[in-house]
């Protein structure tokens, strides 16, 4: 599982968990050793101020463009960063719902020069990364089908196609560079590398935002990662995933899993995970649910009105392609009844 503690984590990142968590589950039943990761994406950077959480003003919107484990924690928080503050509340809802796992922290990692080889080897096959990459920059998405049936705002989004064209590919007016920097400046990731050396490992670099420059040997530089579509099949190999469930907006043509598909193998000899996309889970009279945006229930909201059984079998009753809506009013009684119909036995594994 991966989740970004970009601000509250729902109950919609909850299926990311859930998926490979029953799976893991069943497998540990069946006398099979299993280990469920789940990849803090901490390193990613501070996209925007979300609303409606205590402690956080509009101030917040200068660190736009930090890791979040660089952007402070609410005021009043007892943890050190923005992402410890948001990991704390799900990995106490997790631990309250049963489910095991390992964590890893993506700043831990990159800051600590764990991948540098990866780093090293992407950026000596950029060309490759590029030409795979191409394919899918000029294709237009598919024209819209008529549906008979109401289709929610984050399907739309992911029914139209590449966002391969959409994200920071690494392409840049130098060339392709898979790799980011984070601004020696100002700590922001707008940045844009304006040369490379393979044999001496020196990356220049210069900021869009403060217009700090700089130029570093990549071989013992910590500070940055590789671009999305790159970084994700980087760690399927590194971490030798074999199951790992991918949401409809990565699952879209010419997005980050299909394309991470092609470069797992032919750039770092790995293998692309098997596993299922899963729709989205969405909150009855609420548009789609965004950590960055605020205003979201989390695990740690609905464990308040119901016993952690129940709140697995909310997503253990579907196929993880089965799109549902949580309606708090009725939708808890009727789940009760449904429990109380199976004796109980399905959801906390008795």
């Amino acid at each position: 599982s991966g989740l970004s503690p970009s601000g509250p984590i729902h109950l919609g990142n909850l299926r990311e968990v859930m998926t490979p968590h029953l799976v893991a589950d069943e497998i540990r039943r069946r006398g099979h050793e299993v280990r469920h990761l789940i990849s803090w994406d901490d390193y990613d950077r501070y996209r925007k101020v979300p609303n409606g959480v205590p402690g956080v003003d509009a101030s917040w919107a200068e660190h736009i463009g930090r890791p979040l484990t660089s952007v402070p924690a609410p005021a009043g928080s007892a943890y050190p960063n923005w992402a410890e503050h948001f990991k704390a509340a799900m990995v106490e809802a997790l631990a309250e719902m049963g489910v095991e796992f390992d964590g890893i922290s993506q700043t831990e990692q990159y800051t600590s020069g764990v991948y540098r080889e990866q780093v090293l080897h992407a950026m000596k096959h950029r060309g490759d990364i590029d030409a795979i990459l191409d394919q899918y920059r000029t294709k237009k998405a598919p024209p819209k089908k008529q549906s008979q049936k109401p289709v929610d705002e984050a399907e739309l989004e992911a029914a139209e196609g590449s966002g391969a064209a959409a994200e920071d590919d690494g392409t840049g007016s130098a060339g392709y560079f898979p790799y980011k920097p984070y601004c020696g400046g100002c700590g922001k990731d707008l940045t844009t590398v304006t040369a490379y050396d393979d044999d001496t490992t020196e990356l220049t670099y210069s900021c869009t935002e403060c217009g700090y420059e700089e130029t570093v040997r990549l071989s013992e530089f910590n500070r940055g990662k590789l671009v999305w579509k790159v970084d994700w099949p980087m760690r399927w190999a590194y971490e030798g995933v074999v199951f790992e469930p991918s949401g409809v907006d990565h699952s879209s043509p010419g997005s980050s899993f299909q394309v991470g598909g092609q470069i797992v193998g032919s750039i770092f000899g790995g293998k692309q995970p098997i596993g299922p996309m899963y729709a989205f889970v969405g909150i009855s009279g609420m548009a789609k649910m965004s950590s960055s945006k605020g205003g979201v229930p989390t695990p740690g909201d609905a464990l308040k009105i119901m016993e952690p059984q129940l709140l697995r079998w909310l997503y253990a009753r579907r196929r993880p392609n089965q799109s549902f809506k949580i309606a708090f009013d009725q939708e808890i009684q009727r789940l009760y009844d449904e429990w109380d119909k199976l004796g109980g036995k399905v959801a906390d594994g008795s």
